[in-house]
């Protein structure tokens, strides 16, 4: 009697045994009505502001055809276009991987002190844009006409306005915040096109002018929307996710982890005017800078669209599962670049069928000369968004090597078929212009499949 008695388990309640011995019911299929209210739901949340953002894009980018080829000779337009293929350096090689990390880890945390060393991170990562840019500016003006001192310090204003601008739309895109994304796209492409009219108004359609209207109102831009990012700071919630939350350490080596993504496509998207001044005369350089502005509407459109769509619900599952792996993901990601195929090369040409019936009324007849290269630029363009979208799986699964892995090889096949086609002659280039988006979907294809074996 003096030993203690082991107290027993409480008998379960008839209410337990009824819940743990009948089967489990399915769960009742939507009705049609629940179908159309979800579906007008993600049209009026998701996809009518990326697809007005787009619309506003492409209108503004027309109009902008049409001023810039009735008041820019085709000589300052070619400089303009060869400095404007520099601005992206932050956003695809000193702020990509912080751009990519805030994507995939903002939602989850919406702590300020997240904030403050995406900050950190990106004020030394804009001192290293500084740098490339000067280095990139001297090598262009080396070898041909663009002035360098007049240039330099609008294209670091430009760079470092389009790299916030990158990080920005990323946090405010993971947060499916399309509308607020929206209006600062739509202000972003109104600027983008009045903007460079500003300086050519002010002192004339030189290059330098130019580019300092580009970029003294994007980075005005880019000053409000690190503001509206401030706001939604103290409105986003700690979302649910499975992971460890990352150490300010992990921001850092991350972003490092994708200078090389960034670094390759830099030069793949930059790459492709500089291999046409080799086999074009500065006159052709201007025609063919013009048909890239017109052309790389259309995959722009389509690929960001599709991005927007895609990019923030498999970031959403991955921080959901305990151990993402990149192949479970590489079947959408599959069906979508293949439309983004279809429809930009479809659409690019349509554009190059109607290019003689713009003449007049989108494009000046002085640049007649730009509608051979049309369909040429388009295909370039949906060969760099087919890069874009093969990157997901891997970021995902948290696996940035295999994403570098594919980048350097659409990199240099992309640079090596230019530059041995280019060396030939400028039909030889075009040609393997219009071909690079079989080769890059054959590559990419190949690399992701064999990175997401287990």
């Amino acid at each position: 009697q003096g030993q203690l008695e082991t107290p027993r388990e409480p008998k379960p309640g008839r209410a337990h045994l009824l819940l743990r011995d009948c089967p489990q019911v399915p769960e009742r299929p939507k009705s049609p009505r629940m179908l159309s209210a979800d579906l007008r739901r993600v049209w009026s949340r998701d996809w009518i502001p990326i697809l007005l953002a787009q619309g506003v894009g492409v209108s503004c980018g027309l109009v902008g055809v049409r001023l810039v080829s009735t008041w820019v000779p085709p000589e300052q337009l070619g400089l303009y276009g060869l400095c404007l293929a520099l601005v992206p350096a932050g956003a695809h090689l000193t702020h990509h991987g912080l751009a990519r990390h805030a994507a995939r880890f903002w939602p989850r945390e919406g702590a300020a002190a997240y904030h403050r060393t995406l900050a950190a991170a990106a004020r030394r990562a804009s001192v290293i844009l500084i740098g490339v840019l000067v280095i990139a500016l001297a090598a262009l003006a080396s070898f041909t006409d663009v002035p360098f001192v007049a240039c330099l310090p609008w294209l670091c204003l430009a760079g470092l306005a389009a790299a916030y601008g990158a990080v920005v739309h990323a946090v405010i895109q993971s947060l499916r915040h399309y509308w607020t994304d929206c209006a600062l796209t739509c202000t972003h492409s109104v600027l983008r096109t009045g903007g460079p009219l500003i300086g050519l108004l002010v002192a004339g359609a030189t290059a330098p002018m130019l580019l300092a209207g580009f970029a003294v109102p994007q980075a005005l831009l880019a000053v409000f929307s690190w503001f509206v990012v401030l706001r939604l700071r103290a409105q986003t919630p700690a979302g649910v996710s499975i992971h460890p939350a990352p150490a300010p350490e992990e921001l850092v080596r991350y972003g490092a982890a994708f200078w090389v993504v960034g670094a390759c496509t830099l030069v793949s998207g930059a790459l492709h005017r500089g291999w046409a001044a080799v086999c074009l005369d500065p006159v052709e350089l201007g025609f063919f800078t013009l048909a890239g502005n017109l052309a790389f509407v259309v995959p722009n459109v389509v690929s960001a669209a599709l991005s927007q769509f895609l990019a923030p619900r498999l970031f959403a599952q991955a921080r959901q599962t305990a151990d993402p792996e990149a192949r479970s993901w590489l079947r959408p990601v599959e069906r979508t670049a293949a439309a983004c195929v279809l429809l930009s090369l479809g659409g690019t040409a349509l554009l190059a069928l109607l290019g003689p019936f713009l003449l007049g009324a989108l494009v000046h007849p002085r640049y007649q000369g730009a509608l051979p290269y049309l369909f040429a630029n388009g295909a370039y363009a949906t060969a760099l968004a087919l890069g874009h979208f093969y990157q997901l799986p891997a970021l995902a699964a948290g696996r940035p090597g295999d994403a570098r892995r594919a980048m350097i090889g659409l990199t240099v096949l992309l640079a090596a078929g230019g530059g041995v086609t280019a060396q030939i002659s400028a039909d030889a280039y075009l040609t393997w212009l219009s071909a690079s988006p079989l080769a890059a979907a054959g590559w990419l294809a190949w690399s992701a499949r064999g990175s997401s074996r287990p």
